[in-house]
């Protein structure tokens, strides 16, 4: 009975380790944890059949006792097992019925002490030196494992001794002590083994979501509600322009602040979130520690603590600084491909109505013994007609057609060569400086374009001049890279430059804004047109280039030009000089424009051809099978709801020896290299028509007449 007390302290200490470890399995829900909270109720069992034997004197309460201890010795594995990431083998669960079975039996039987208790306290003994052997071999043993093993094996040892040492009176009492003390101790082991594994686990998740956090290519923080900054990853700072992390927690709340900038109707209101926390996604324009501007969207939550109270402020900055950038650069295009449709289609019926005109003023003038006061009349009639011409001419650039086959351009080599034109154009008082480089390639653009972009340039800069100054033009080569051809939508990769810088009195952004959109001009009152910024921007992006400028009130203009390097071979933009198989001087006119069409029979007929006519496809099929001794085909390419192109493809077979001739008044990119090489555009004169005509090897019998 003298035990009795020392038993009843033992059972109570086992309870309580078990209701601890209860409470963690049920907080943390790991496998380890319900094993060794298993093998600790296992422990409460044994002890409370320990005490009911020693007060009852029964040994069955003794039976009971080992086949607890054994199911204790089984969990305490399993436990180790499952932290280790390993399962219990079969073998060891069949050793532990048999050890059951051998309880049973021995006790059945009424064997000795020693015959009954070896076979037990054995297998108690190698499971609990096995657990601890499997913590020290463990990949990250440390401390707590080592503790833990140490632990278990000191208890597998004093259980292999029980057999032997129990019987011995003067020994049992300290084997008793031991025990009481190993046992809590291995429990202490496990719950600092689980402690170290949740703080491990918790380092881990908290690495593994600061490395998500710093790899993040959008701008995270948490905030104070005064505004200072208590967490942020990499992507914010570079955003923000700090030199690292520990300088923006560090930098004053307001300045932070202030670099909200004109985003922040009220910025103390927005900080503390009163508005972020419910008006969703706000878009603002702030400013970083370097004063640059940039435009950023602002995700923000209003955190509240356990008492329901604001506690601090989580949130996500995304800079849309280059997205909106393309979205303008998007948006400009646009607006000018609209404006541009409008202008090429004012700009075709124009150039029939100047296709009328300019027939009967080249008859007419080529009368001869006319009027001296009618030619003179008929001249400047023909003369403004022309200027007429020049003005469809920029509005058809603005359609964004090609009325000229694409030829490969030295940018340079054209701009010095177009000096003495610009220093005429520009006037004595402004000074017109080239720095020419050797360009790394050629550009692809259409014929005569780069002439115009720079005839354009220096129109706008001499008029920005009023009282004279320098224009500096600039060209050279520039690669660019992935974030300067992205900034500029554009392919990273060589690109030849073309600035012109002015001196004149600036724009601001609202005039930049539209400077290139058509008939926009800020010199309404002094004639301006608005077509000449319009043009170029048409003329720069037909040959895949971007015009930038940089421009503030009273400090002058910068335009820049970006043309990609063409990797094509240089091709001549004239078709080649077609011979006549024959010599006849019969021509078919085809135009859906009854007037348009008199007007190009008239002037055909003036040089001596003999013509026929068609209004459209069918008619001309027509007339193609009656004559098929045709020897020029002139077809306009836009015949109402039919293609010009298309028409000639299907004569082709029929009038295998003629020539053939397009005119339009607005051609667009779906004309091919052979069309275009093949264009008269409209409106033009006799003169300019005999020449084309004699370009495919046909000449004019009345011309010829002269000749000979």
């Amino acid at each position: 009975m003298g035990m009795i007390p020392a038993l009843l302290m033992t059972l109570v200490e086992a309870a309580v380790l078990s209701g601890v470890f209860a409470y963690l399995y049920r907080a943390r829900r790991e496998a380890f944890l319900g094993w060794w909270t298993a093998a600790l109720a296992a422990s409460v069992v044994r002890h409370a059949m320990s005490v009911v034997g020693a007060l009852s004197g029964l040994s069955g309460f003794t039976m009971l006792e080992q086949a607890a201890a054994l199911a204790q010795a089984r969990l305490v594995l399993g436990g180790a097992l499952a932290l280790s990431g390993r399962t219990l083998p079969r073998r060891y669960v069949a050793l532990a019925l048999v050890g059951l079975i051998w309880i049973v039996t021995a006790h059945g039987l009424n064997l000795p002490f020693f015959a009954l208790t070896l076979p037990t306290f054995a297998f108690l003994g190698a499971t609990s030196i096995a657990a601890g052997v499997l913590f020290w071999r463990a990949e990250r043993a440390r401390g707590a494992r080592w503790f833990a093993g140490g632990v278990l094996v000191v208890w597998g040892l004093h259980q292999l001794d029980y057999p032997f040492l129990r019987p011995d009176p003067a020994v049992a009492p300290w084997g008793y002590a031991l025990a009481a003390v190993l046992e809590p101790l291995t429990a202490v082991g496990f719950l600092v083994l689980a402690n170290e594994r949740a703080l491990r686990t918790e380092r881990e998740s908290a690495r593994r979501h600061r490395a998500l956090l710093d790899n993040l290519p959008v701008g995270v923080f948490e905030a104070s509600l005064s505004g200072r900054v208590l967490d942020a990853n990499p992507a914010l700072v570079r955003m923000l322009g700090f030199e690292s992390v520990q300088s923006l927690l560090d930098a004053d709340p307001e300045r932070l602040l202030g670099l909200l900038g004109e985003g922040a109707r009220d910025p103390a209101r927005l900080w503390a979130g009163a508005e972020i926390a419910t008006a969703g996604p706000t878009e603002l324009r702030i400013e970083r520690a370097d004063g640059a501007p940039i435009r950023v969207v602002l995700h923000g939550t209003l955190v509240e603590g356990e008492d329901g109270e604001p506690s601090h402020f989580e949130g996500i900055v995304r800079d849309v600084t280059e997205r909106r950038r393309l979205q303008q650069i998007l948006d400009r295009q646009r607006r000018m491909e609209a404006l541009g449709r409008l202008a090429g289609g004012v700009a075709h019926d124009f150039n029939n109505l100047l296709t009328v005109i300019r027939a009967g003023t080249s008859i007419l003038l080529a009368t001869p013994n006319a009027d001296p006061a009618q030619a003179r009349w008929i001249s400047d009639i023909d003369a403004a007609s022309g200027r007429a011409v020049q003005l469809t001419r920029k509005l058809l650039a603005l359609a964004r057609g090609r009325a000229a086959p694409m030829v490969e351009v030295d940018v340079s080599a054209v701009t010095r060569e177009a000096r003495a034109v610009l220093e005429r154009l520009s006037g004595e008082a402004v000074r017109i400086e080239l720095d020419l480089e050797d360009a790394p390639g050629m550009v692809r653009m259409e014929e005569g374009a780069l002439d115009q972009i720079l005839l354009n340039l220096t129109t706008n800069a001499r008029d920005a001049m009023r009282k004279g100054g320098r224009l500096h033009v600039s060209c050279g080569g520039v690669v660019l890279g992935r974030a300067e051809a992205s900034a500029l939508a554009l392919e990273p990769g060589p690109h030849v430059r073309l600035r012109f810088c002015d001196e004149g009195a600036g724009m601001d952004a609202e005039t930049q804004r539209h400077i290139f959109e058509p008939f926009f001009t800020s010199r309404s009152e002094e004639g301006g047109t608005g077509l000449g910024l319009a043009t170029v921007f048409a003329h720069v992006d037909n040959a895949g280039g971007r015009i930038e400028v940089d421009s503030e009130p009273g400090r002058g203009s910068e335009f820049s030009v970006y043309w990609p390097v063409s990797d094509a071979e240089v091709r001549p933009a004239a078709v080649a000089r077609e011979q006549a198989a024959r010599g006849g001087h019969r021509v078919l006119v085809i135009d859906d424009e009854d007037a348009v069409r008199d007007a190009v029979v008239s002037m055909l007929e003036r040089g001596g051809f003999s013509v026929l006519s068609a209004s459209g496809p069918e008619e001309a099929m027509r007339v193609a099978s009656d004559d098929p001794e045709l020897d020029v085909v002139l077809c306009d390419v836009h015949l109402g709801e039919s293609s010009g192109p298309a028409l000639v493809r299907a004569l082709r077979p029929k009038l295998a020896g003629a020539s053939f001739l397009f005119m339009s008044g607005y051609a667009t990119d779906a004309l091919d290299e052979d069309t275009l090489g093949r264009l008269i555009p409209k409106p033009f004169t006799m003169q300019e028509l005999f020449a084309r005509m004699e370009a495919l090897g046909v000449r004019a019998p009345a011309v010829e007449s002269r000749v000979s």
